[in-house]
């Protein structure tokens, strides 16, 4: 087994990773300006609108990824209690 390919997975991996801080390191900015604009002109229809609709969409995708998540684990147990026989019972945590 060569450790060649996994080196390039590993720079590959941290690329990506510095890319993503970067994009969050952005988007907090980006947060943070809209809220201290928000605060600045509460009397205004508009203040904080662009703030709420991102946290709308961001809560969204997050309830999203988590029931997926919750899912696939589920599913994992499931395959595991039919693989060995396990009773169900002692899963029985999903809604």
């Amino acid at each position: 087994m060569s450790t060649e390919g996994s080196h390039i997975d590993d720079r590959s991996d941290t690329g990506r990773a510095a890319a993503w801080s970067r994009q969050l390191s952005e988007a907090h900015r980006a947060l943070r300006q809209q809220l201290h604009d928000a605060q600045a002109d509460l009397d205004s229809v508009e203040a904080g609108s662009g703030l709420l609709a991102h946290c709308l969409t961001f809560c969204t995708a997050l309830t999203a990824r988590h029931q997926g998540e919750e899912r696939a684990i589920s599913d994992a147990i499931d395959d595991q209690v039919q693989d060995t026989g396990w009773t169900t019972a002692a899963f029985e945590f999903r809604t």
